[in-house]
């Protein structure tokens, strides 16, 4: 398998798969589940704010009690542009 360093290659690229992950199940006009991914440990806090303007867009509701629930997120940082 080819890898970078002593990296496989799935794993250097896991980021790309949690942010295409996100974005495709946006363009399905799944935001729950696309908020359940970005609810897990594993996905960077940084993909919530990308993510942010497109989410509200679909589910205000859902979005919001998202963030709600989470304890890590900066509100300041979840702006709309």
């Amino acid at each position: 398998m080819l890898g970078f360093g002593s990296r496989p290659w799935t794993q250097n690229c896991g980021w790309i798969a949690r942010s295409t992950i996100p974005y495709h199940l946006y363009l399905q006009g799944e935001a729950k589940k696309a908020l359940e991914v970005l609810r897990k440990p594993s996905v960077l806090v940084d993909l919530q704010y990308k993510f942010a303007p497109d989410l509200i867009a679909l589910d205000a509701y859902e979005t919001v009690e998202s963030w709600m629930a989470s304890n890590n997120l900066n509100p300041r940082n979840l702006y709309l542009r």
